[in-house]
C-alpha cells in the first residue's frame, strides 16, 4: 500500500506523474489477464505494470552488453592494441564516456532549472538497467544504474508553477548540450591522433541534445510540444496534481517509518479530488493515496471511506499495481482476508522493497487469520527483515506461532524429529528455518508444546 505515483521522470526529461491521461478504449493485458480503465495506459497489448517488467528485462540486458564492450573498450586503451576492432572498441567505450557525462549535465539542468523555479526535486537518476549506487540527500533520491546512458529527473510542480516555468525545465536539458558541446571541444585534446574522437564526441553531444527535442516517446519535445498546446485548465489542474504528488512524495517516508501520518495528508488529496481540471489518471491515483492515508491514520471510522475511494480508482486505473495493493490492503483491514491476500500477492513484487513493510503486514496478518502458515510465515520473515516494523506484525506472529504448533504436530505424527523437518522444509521451502526459530520461541513464550523442541532444532538446523 504505498503511494503509486512516487514522482519520477520520464527518460531525458522531466516526469509529472500522470499529468495527461490516455482515454482509451477497454483493453485487457495479453501477460496477465488484468483488465484496463479510462485511466490506464497500455504499451500495445501489454498494461502498464507488465511493460514496464519487460523494459526492466530488456534495459539489464542492454546494460550488460553495454558494460562488457565498455570494459573491452577500456583494455583496448591500456594494453595500447591497434587494428580496426581495437578502435571500434576504444570509439565505443569513448562514447560511452562522453553519453554518460552528457546525460548526467542534461539531468542536472532539468534538476537545477526546476529548483530555482520552484519544483520539488524528487529523483534524479542516471542509466538504465538495476541500481548500482543509490543515496537521498534531503527529499531528492539520486539513483545510478548499472549502465549510465540515459537518465530521468522527478519535478513536482509547486505554488509558482506556471506553464512557463515548466517549459523552460524542460528545455533546460537539451539546451544544456550547446555549452557542453563547447566546453568538450575546449579539454578534448586537438592533436592529429586524437582529432576525429574530438570532432565525433562534440557531434555527437549536439545530436543527443537534438534528438531530444524531438516530439515523441517520452522525449523532452514531445512534453514541450503537450506544454504548447495544454488547455489552461490543464496547466491548473497540473498545479493541484503537483501538490497531491508532493503529499504522496512525504507519504514514502511514512511507508519507511521515517514520520507519522498526519490529517493535513489526507485533507490534501480530499482538496485535489475536488479541484478543476483535474484527469482521470490522477484522479485514480489520488483516490488510491487518500486510502494509503485513511490506512496509516489507524482509524476505524476512515475504512469506509478508504473502501469506497479504493473501489473507484479499481474502476479507473484497474491495471496499475500499486491501486490493487492498496485495495487489497484495505480489504485485509476491513475482514475480507481472501479477496485480499489474492489482490496483494502478485502485485507487492512491484513495489520497491524499501516501500514493502505495511505490504507484507498485512497479507502476514490476512494469511493467519485464513490459517495458511506457510504463507504467513513467508510475509514474516520479509516484513522482519526490513527497518521498518509494524504493530500489526505482532499480532501476526502471535497467531502464526499457535498455527505452526499445531502444523507441525500434524508433520510430527508417527515420524521421527529429522524426518517431520524434512516434510516441512518440502512444503515451507525457504520458511522451514524461520517456522523453527518461530516455534521455538513460542515454546519458551508460553511453556506449552515442548514435546514439538526436537522438530523445531531440526528445521533450523537441518
Amino acid at each position: 500500500m504505498v503511494p503509486p505515483n512516487d514522482p519520477g521522470g520520464h527518460s531525458t526529461g522531466p516526469i509529472f506523474g500522470s499529468i495527461i491521461s490516455a482515454v482509451m478504449a477497454e483493453k485487457v493485458c495479453s501477460r496477465c489477464g488484468t483488465r484496463g480503465g479510462p485511466g490506464s495506459v497500455f504499451k500495445g497489448s501489454l498494461c502498464e505494470s507488465c511493460a514496464g517488467v519487460k523494459l526492466a528485462r530488456r534495459h539489464t540486458r542492454s546494460a550488460l552488453v553495454h558494460v562488457l564492450l565498455f570494459g573491452a573498450g577500456v583494455y583496448v586503451f591500456v594494453s595500447g592494441s591497434s587494428g580496426p576492432l581495437a578502435v571500434l572498441l576504444f570509439t565505443l567505450a569513448l562514447y560511452d564516456v562522453v553519453s554518460f557525462v552528457a546525460t548526467v549535465v542534461h539531468e542536472s539542468a532539468h534538476a537545477v532549472v526546476g529548483k530555482i523555479f520552484g519544483f520539488t526535486i524528487s529523483e534524479v537518476s542516471v542509466g538504465i538497467g538495476p541500481p548500482v549506487v543509490q543515496f537521498a540527500v534531503g527529499r531528492t533520491r539520486f539513483v545510478l544504474r548499472l549502465y549510465p546512458v540515459s537518465g530521468l529527473t522527478g519535478l513536482i510542480p509547486g505554488a509558482r508553477t506556471t506553464r512557463t516555468r515548466v517549459m523552460l525545465a524542460t528545455a533546460a536539458g537539451p539546451l544544456s548540450h550547446l555549452p557542453l558541446a563547447w566546453l568538450a571541444g575546449v579539454v578534448l585534446p586537438a592533436g592529429s591522433g586524437w582529432a576525429p574522437y574530438r570532432s565525433s564526441s562534440i557531434t555527437l553531444i549536439l545530436i543527443m541534445g537534438l534528438f531530444n527535442l524531438m516530439p515523441f516517446g517520452e522525449l523532452d519535445g514531445k512534453s514541450l510540444v503537450r506544454l504548447l498546446t495544454m488547455p489552461d485548465e490543464s496547466v491548473t489542474g497540473l498545479i493541484h496534481t503537483g501538490a497531491a504528488m508532493d503529499v504522496a512524495h512525504r507519504l514514502l517516508a511514512v511507508e519507511e517509518g521515517r514520520r507519522e501520518a498526519a490529517p493535513d495528508d489526507r485533507q490534501a488529496f480530499i482538496e485535489h479530488l475536488a479541484a478543476p481540471g483535474i484527469a482521470v489518471r490522477d484522479r485514480a491515483i489520488s483516490l488510491n493515496n487518500l486510502a494509503v492515508v485513511d490506512l496509516y491514520l489507524k482509524d476505524p471510522d476512515l475504512l469506509e471511506e478508504a473502501d469506497r475511494v479504493t473501489r473507484e480508482a479499481m474502476e479507473l486505473l484497474p491495471d496499475h499495481p500499486a491501486i490493487r495493493n492498496t485495495r487489497g490492503a484495505v480489504l485485509i483491514n476491513l475482514g475480507r482476508d481472501a479477496e485480499g491476500t489474492e489482490l496483494m500477492e502478485p502485485t507487492i513484487g512491484a513495489l520497491e522493497p524499501r516501500h514493502r513493510a505495511s505490504s507484507h503486514t498485512a497479507l502476514a496478518l490476512g494469511y493467519a487469520r485464513m490459517g495458511k502458515v506457510f504463507d504467513a510465515r513467508r510475509h514474516i520473515t520479509a516484513a522482519t527483515r526490513l527497518e521498518h516494523r509494524l504493530p500489526e506484525l505482532d499480532t501476526a506472529l502471535t497467531l502464526a506461532g499457535a498455527m505452526e504448533a499445531e502444523v507441525v504436530r500434524r508433520y510430527a505424527g508417527g515420524r521421527s524429529p529429522e524426518e517431520a523437518a524434512a516434510a516441512i522444509r518440502a512444503d515451507a521451502s525457504t520458511t522451514a528455518q524461520a517456522m523453527g526459530l518461530a516455534l521455538l520461541a513460542h515454546i519458551e513464550n508460553t511453556g506449552s508444546d515442548a514435546d514439538l523442541r526436537p522438530v523445531a532444532k531440526a528445521l533450523i538446523n537441518p
